[in-house]
């Protein structure tokens, strides 16, 4: 006579069927492991292995072997990608331009389609059905993502903590250490004095954390603030950066650090030391030190957690 169940077990088995019935599951998200259950309900594996096994035969949950359990229903069908960019990244050369002709390669080799959506500021668009959402500076379209329980991919910038990260992976450099090695390069000219730093809008998070990075070796350096990331503003700054001493410049961008450089070039200004930021055309172009954004890895880490 097989032995009776525990209290422990049934009210065990009750807690996890609600938990798949609740609304923070959806058909085909991976279930708890068996591991999980064991160490976090306090019970046996095999009770752990026994209990999944029901739930699915009780057309709770399907088993793929070697994988793991995941929830039972009909799955709402994948048919592509769907990207949503800030219209900024229809400048061909620029880095969200860059980024997104990047994936759109990888995703042509593997057959997968796509949509392209350029969203001006603070615009709100519907969000395609069926199609996974790729964004990039239009994390204002997160909560009506996350609103509809669609997982999506947030490039260049971290996902908000709490529970809408359950929906949301992020890719993001490392924009204060950048900022840090931009300090590094100009120290090792030795005998500067008067470190500038030329910084894109001063709201914008990557720029912030790119400044604190320079600031934390030169925190006497001198900011002055584009209010945009092109060239014509920083042309602008330059000119008024060059009415103090300045013998070093930390550009937040690649353009803004073409700016000081033509206005040097232009007015016979003393050349100083520029470094710029992004690794665009640009510096290539002008021959500008800069701080190289791994493009290659960011593009083929965006591709395969796509693909995945």
């Amino acid at each position: 006579m097989p032995k009776a169940r525990t209290n422990k077990v049934v009210v065990l088995k009750k807690k996890l069927i609600e938990r798949i019935e609740s609304d923070y599951f959806k058909p085909g998200d991976r279930f708890f492991s068996n591991r999980y259950i064991e160490e976090r309900f306090g019970v046996s594996y095999q009770t752990a292995f026994r209990i999944t096994r029901e739930l699915s035969e009780e057309g709770y949950l399907y088993l793929v072997p070697s994988s793991g359990a995941y929830i039972a229903g009909e799955r709402d069908e994948i048919l592509g990608v769907s990207f949503y960019f800030q219209d900024r990244a229809r400048r061909q050369g620029s880095f969200g331009n860059r980024l997104l002709e990047g994936i759109k390669k990888e995703l042509k080799r593997s057959d997968i389609k796509y949509r392209v959506h350029f969203i001006e500021k603070g615009e709100q668009v519907e969000i395609d059905e069926n199609y996974y959402p790729v964004l990039w500076e239009t994390a204002h379209l997160l909560d009506a993502i996350i609103d509809s329980r669609k997982y999506c991919l947030l490039l260049n910038e971290r996902s908000k903590p709490g529970l809408s990260s359950t929906f949301v992976d992020s890719i993001t450099i490392d924009d204060f250490s950048g900022g840090v090695t931009a300090a590094e390069l100009i120290e090792q000219r030795k005998n500067i004095k008067y470190p500038a730093v030329l910084s894109g809008p001063s709201n914008d998070l990557r720029n912030i954390a790119r400044v604190q990075g320079f600031l934390s070796k030169y925190p006497d350096a001198v900011v002055y603030h584009a209010d945009s990331w092109y060239f014509e503003e920083g042309y602008v700054q330059a000119s008024i950066l060059y009415l103090n001493p300045v013998d070093s410049v930390f550009c937040c961008n690649d353009r803004l650090a073409s700016a000081v450089v033509s206005y040097i070039e232009d007015n016979n200004k003393k050349r100083v030391p520029v470094i710029g930021f992004d690794d665009a055309p640009i510096s290539e172009a002008m021959n500008i030190a800069t701080i190289a954004i791994p493009w290659e890895g960011l593009v083929n880490l965006s591709a395969d957690i796509i693909k995945k």
